[in-house]
């Protein structure tokens, strides 16, 4: 118990794995996965939120200063070079299963970067250097300042998912600038990108849930107000039956916004985010503002709203790196420099999860990863670690492709 009265239970306590459901869930289909992004665009920039649902509890903020020099994980599943970078901007994230493969978060030029569970298609070798789904996140809150940055970066690296390859991404900046990148299966089966700016998306639509952009918006045109006279759905049932219904009530929510002395836009994003979790007790809630520097979040342990400036972190080069369980509150906390010991309660946490043997195993790998990253940490070598058994790592996919192509096929039935 620390001196705010919110302990760190042991790894092995929970299944703190975000990416059991981040990935697949075998109980339930693509449709039903419940994360979601809603973002308020205003004069005086964004308000951008987001719901991070599933069966997992703990997590941390990171702090990550510039300067460090990074090499990509690539498991022994994966093909070609990793992508090596050395950090040009620090930034806050939120992590779940490792110190380097964040969930989301914003750096110190305001850019936001956040993902959401996806079917997806990931381009195959080619002769760039490769990148997981979630250390992409890191790598572009590190190398960039924009949203034009993130999408020219993005066209110079190769995602490789492997086991992963199930995310798109929602990313914002400062300026006000937004953007959705997909990577889908074209009707022939390969991989297409797909990228959607803020002046391509429909008014009201600047939102996100667990289906490709496009056909959340073809979705809209059934309701009243958006082209057709079905009523909104608003219930959470109907959140739980299709994904879509969440991105749906969000557009709704911002085409009744009206902004004044008496409303606050942080609260209403809030509000928007609560009415359509997926009422199991979310994680974690964010309302980032990227042109003044602030994040603000609330958890399921403790569900007061706190706020983290990167203004009050020392990102300079060579400063250290920090960890703050995210159930704790902000004032006073003793942030955490044992970076290692954080990384191997998030990783030990993560290979808890009972339903997915070849992902324990994958967390075997990772902390493998994490040892040759802290011996090489001035000059990384870039290598692959580790090895999944081909046995239970091979079932794992087959039920993982399984539910990508149901997911595939729902979305052309749309």
């Amino acid at each position: 118990m620390d001196m705010h009265g919110v302990s760190r239970p042991r790894a092995g306590t929970t299944i703190a794995l975000a990416l059991a459901f981040s990935v697949f869930s075998p109980a339930i289909g693509w449709a039903q996965l419940a994360c979601n992004s809603v973002v308020l665009v205003e004069p005086e920039g964004l308000k951008f939120g987001r719901n991070l649902d599933g069966p997992f509890e703990h997590g941390y903020w990171l702090v990550s200063p510039r300067g460090a020099a990074k090499s990509a994980y690539l498991s022994q599943g994966s093909a070609g070079e990793p992508v090596t970078w050395t950090a040009r901007y620090g930034s806050l994230t939120i992590n779940a299963y490792h110190v380097d493969m964040p969930l989301g978060g914003m750096n110190e030029a305001g850019l936001v970067v956040e993902h959401l569970a996806v079917p997806s298609k990931f381009p195959p070798p080619d002769g760039r250097p490769a990148i997981t789904p979630h250390q992409w996140i890191q790598y572009q809150l590190d190398m960039c300042g924009s949203v034009e940055e993130v999408l020219a970066r993005d066209t110079e690296v190769r995602l490789d998912g492997w086991v992963f390859e199930c995310m798109h991404y929602i990313v914002g900046d400062a300026s006000g600038a937004l953007a959705v990148i997909e990577y889908l299966a074209d009707k022939a089966g390969r991989s297409e990108r797909r990228v959607y700016t803020l002046d391509e998306m429909p008014d009201y639509m600047t939102a996100l849930s667990n289906a490709p952009y496009r056909s959340h918006v073809r979705y809209m045109e059934r309701f009243t107000g958006f082209g057709g006279d079905e009523p909104i759905p608003t219930d959470r049932a109907s959140f739980k039956r299709e994904t879509r219904n969440r991105f749906a009530y969000s557009a709704q929510r911002l085409r009744d916004y009206e902004a004044g002395p008496d409303v606050d836009p942080v609260a209403y994003v809030f509000a928007t985010l609560d009415a359509s979790n997926w009422g199991k007790g979310t994680p974690i809630s964010l309302v980032y503002l990227p042109s003044s520097g602030a994040i603000h979040f609330k958890t399921c342990n403790n569900p007061t709203v706190r706020t983290l400036m990167m203004g009050d972190f020392d990102l300079a080069p060579g400063a250290p790196r920090q960890g703050l369980y995210w159930h704790k509150s902000v004032a006073g906390a003793a942030w955490e420099t044992d970076i290692s010991g954080v990384n191997d309660y998030l990783v030990d946490a993560f290979r808890e999860c009972k339903a997915f043997g070849a992902f324990r195993r994958f967390a075997d790998e990772i902390r493998a990863y994490s040892a040759e990253r802290e011996e090489s940490a001035r000059a990384p070598t870039p290598r692959r670690v580790g090895w999944l058994p081909w046995l239970g790592g091979g079932a794992a996919l087959c039920v993982v492709l399984v539910a990508c192509a149901w997911g595939h096929r729902r979305r052309r039935a749309a």
